[in-house]
């Protein structure tokens, strides 16, 4: 069996478009009404899923409606009168290639050009290279912008996706935009450890392994030393104050002074 390609031919003989995975589809769900077809040598094929695919055109998109998918195939075929019907074109054969047109107006939509014995859509191929992308590959490619640029960008044929998830949530961004305010100038002196500790609660986006999302800091502003306990839940600062309180004096024979 020959091993299969990505590319998309056109096939005057097929009376339905055929794909070899769904990753080519923009929209693809669960084949229920036809169970197989049957190919050139009289054998019959198992299709499992019926979908769309959008090609992006300059001119106007062209559309591949009810592709079957049957992984059994070695070449993906486009039907010549299922397109020219769907997209109201004709399509003229020529040794070197074919030129699709519209069919009221006769202006060109496409030029594919051939060097084998085969016609192949060359732009099909990279249309379902960028429609096997989802919406937050192009998020991350583009260098992580919002999500009204990714929209701007798709409605103007400028990137396409077939998956978007709308609770997408971007660990990246998260880590890289978050801001805190500067610390103002602290002018006061100390002498020795525990005369002054500095405090901060801090919210992770992201919660650890162990399920904390929270942490409270305690710095010693003589040393700098640095002590860190992780929270589950915000309220549990309180806690952990009286702790480290009863931690220096315990420990250090210290009482804190001031927070």
């Amino acid at each position: 069996m020959a091993s299969r390609d990505q590319q998309c031919y056109m096939d005057t003989g097929a009376t339905s478009h055929i794909s070899s995975h769904t990753g080519n589809l923009h929209t693809s769900f669960l084949n229920r009404n036809f169970h197989s077809i049957i190919v050139g040598n009289g054998s019959s094929i198992p299709v499992t899923h019926s979908g769309h695919v959008q090609i992006p055109n300059p001119y106007r998109p062209l559309h591949l409606r009810n592709v079957f998918v049957t992984p059994n195939i070695t070449k993906n075929l486009v039907s010549v009168r299922k397109f020219t019907t769907d997209n109201k074109c004709s399509i003229d054969f020529d040794p070197y290639g074919f030129t699709i047109r519209d069919y009221h107006t006769r202006q060109t939509l496409l030029r594919c050009d051939s060097t084998g014995d085969l016609y192949p859509l060359h732009v099909a191929a990279s249309a379902f290279a960028l429609l096997t992308n989802n919406h937050s590959l192009w998020h991350q490619r583009l260098g992580h912008p919002g999500d009204a640029v990714i929209h701007t960008l798709s409605s103007r044929g400028l990137v396409s996706y077939n998956k978007q998830n709308t609770q997408h949530l971007c660990r990246a961004c998260q880590l890289g935009k978050q801001t805190k305010l500067p610390f103002q100038r602290f002018t006061t002196i100390v002498t020795s450890p525990f005369d002054i500790i500095h405090s901060d609660l801090w919210t992770s986006p992201v919660s650890s392994m162990s399920g904390y999302k929270y942490y409270v800091l305690f710095l010693d502003h003589y040393s700098h030393f640095l002590w860190v306990y992780p929270l589950h839940r915000k309220s549990d600062a309180q806690s952990k104050l009286l702790h480290f309180r009863a931690f220096v004096k315990t420990q250090f024979n210290r009482e804190i002074k001031a927070f």
